[in-house]
């Protein structure tokens, strides 16, 4: 894990951009996003979805991400302080459909720092950032608007449990996201989520109206139908915008609990802003049911360093390795 820096304010953006092409998300009608709150201020869900962070390559001229440098994208903590789950797309490579370079990157958390280790006493949340371990992809290539754009990742180590050194107490350890293979249908359809968008930098966002997961309609337009791997992509009239991929959206249990039940995988419309219709205008996600067997199988396997694709395994009850 390593210290960073506060982020500043906007100055002149770096456009520069060596790796990936990050598709293009919509605001469905208005613009329900609000800031995601740290600390005494924050609710127990929102406490529940800090494990939320963002992928950025740490350049030769700069060791942290500022505000004059965008995101390259949003995972989650899923199941253990150490996994993530993502869209692969995130780590394309520029003009291509092939898998960049994922050993440059690293995942940005913000965790419970202790007091000595503050930039500001009353701030307690910083950002630290986490190298990856090993990562499995679901396809040969990261291509876009596909059920198997998604990827798992094992970072360095345990996210928030030894801050600088420094043992937490457990109080302050981030909760992952739990996913044990519940079918969406079994949870009310009121989803939420966090992530990065590239309009608010490196603030990170939830929904503060609830909005909802379908499946694909009768009518729904023929283009988005085109191929075969769409058919596992849900469609959704949550507000998203660019860099936000690989967003986690959950459902709450009937405790408040939430539960992984897809990533956003991009947007089929025609304009950034737009009305919902779920024919011709909707954001897309990936059901999480396409890859459960997947995570799985990644979190059961070694801890062999190297990036492959992912593996299935036989379903089993999962609890949260914590």
């Amino acid at each position: 894990m390593d210290e960073i820096g506060e982020m500043g304010e906007m100055g002149e953006v770096d456009e520069s951009d060596s790796e990936g092409r990050f598709i293009q998300t919509a605001i469905m009608g208005s613009d329900d996003r609000c800031r995601l709150s740290y600390g005494s201020q924050a609710t127990a869900v929102e406490k529940a979805f800090y494990g939320v962070g963002a992928f950025y390559p740490p350049s030769s001229n700069t060791s942290a991400p500022t505000d004059n440098h965008y995101n390259k994208g949003t995972g989650h903590l899923v199941g253990s302080r150490d996994l993530v789950v993502t869209a692969a797309h995130n780590f394309r490579k520029r003009g291509t459909s092939d898998h960049g370079n994922w050993k440059k990157y690293k995942f940005y958390v913000r965790v419970w720092v202790p007091e000595q280790r503050r930039k500001s006493l009353d701030r307690p949340y910083e950002f630290r950032s986490f190298g990856i371990k090993r990562i499995c992809f679901g396809a040969k290539t990261a291509t876009i608007g596909h059920h198997h754009d998604f990827a798992f990742l094992q970072l360095s180590e345990r996210v928030s449990e030894v801050v600088d050194g420094i043992p937490v107490d457990p109080q302050h350890w981030i909760e992952p996201l739990a996913f044990d293979g519940r079918a969406r249908e079994s949870f009310p359809n009121v989803a939420m989520t966090v992530g990065f968008h590239r309009d608010k930098k490196w603030v990170a966002q939830k929904n503060c109206k609830p909005f909802s997961l379908f499946d694909q309609t009768p009518d729904i337009s023929p283009s988005f139908l085109s191929s075969e791997r769409r058919r596992g992509l849900l469609i959704t009239n949550g507000d998203f915008m660019a860099r936000s991929s690989g967003s986690s959206i959950a459902l709450l249990d009937e405790n408040g609990k939430p539960h992984l039940a897809a990533i956003l995988g991009g947007e089929f419309a025609d304009a950034p802003k737009v009305n919902f219709d779920g024919r011709y205008q909707f954001n897309y996600a990936i059901d999480a049911k396409e890859f459960y067997k997947e995570f799985v199988g990644f979190r059961q396997s070694s801890d062999t360093a190297g990036d492959e694709l992912c593996k299935s395994s036989q379903v089993i009850p999962l609890r949260s390795r914590i």
